[in-house]
């Protein structure tokens, strides 16, 4: 607040994933993620929303996954923590409409980052994901950054309680 003097954007990106089987996560796992992925963005726009209320503009970008969408073996977890995501979005659209402050969500697909470094090396892994991705290649950290910039924009002025894929087909199977 001291170095812009006002709050208008909070993008929630921070993520976490411990592969294993739902009923082999101790209590301390669970929390991990959960706390990451679920608590840390609740945390945000408890801290922020107070901020971005009676500007007359807001907006909120909660990155999930296509994994809040369907899950996978050993992602159990991490698909839990990521559709509460979507419902603390849509709880956020409706809570914040009345001072103009949007909520959307953002579910990327396999993106090409540091993360998802060992399986584009692998190249088993790598052929079974683009196999079963349409458009045969993985997402780019670019392609994100411009939907975000769009859901700030005047353009998606409109757009609240979303949950925007950006998956490369993935979940239209």
């Amino acid at each position: 607040m001291q170095r812009f003097g006002a709050v208008h954007i909070l993008v929630n990106n921070a993520g976490t994933a411990i592969r294993k089987k739902i009923h082999e996560f101790t209590l301390e796992e669970w929390r991990t993620v959960m706390d990451t992925n679920l608590t840390g963005p609740w945390l945000m726009c408890r801290h922020f929303i107070p901020h971005m209320k009676g500007r007359g503009y807001g907006r909120i970008i909660n990155l999930t996954s296509i994994m809040a969408h369907v899950s996978s073996e050993g992602r159990g977890i991490y698909s839990t923590s990521k559709h509460g995501v979507l419902g603390l979005t849509r709880g956020l659209a409706l809570e914040l409409a009345d001072d103009n402050i949007t909520a959307v969500a953002i579910s990327p697909g396999f993106i090409a980052t540091d993360l998802t470094a060992p399986l584009r090396a692998d190249p088993a892994k790598n052929a079974a994901l683009m196999a079963q991705t349409p458009l045969k290649r993985w997402g780019q950290p670019n392609e994100i950054a411009a939907l975000a910039l769009y859901i700030c924009s005047d353009a998606a002025a409109f757009m609240t309680g979303n949950d925007v894929l950006i998956d490369g087909g993935w979940c239209a199977q």
